[in-house]
């Protein structure tokens, strides 16, 4: 819907999470093997 007269058209960009915002959904098993890379280098690299 339109905004109402004289409402402000919020942007998404200006807001702080706005990387958030336009990030596009991975896949499961990409997920699951993000989760294991990471815990693999959080465990050998601190």
């Amino acid at each position: 819907l339109p905004p109402y007269q004289g409402e402000t058209i919020p942007n998404i960009q200006d807001e702080s999470d706005r990387g958030v915002a336009l990030w596009r959904p991975i896949s499961e098993t990409f997920s699951d093997d993000l989760k294991n890379f990471l815990a693999i280098a959080i465990e050998r690299h601190g």
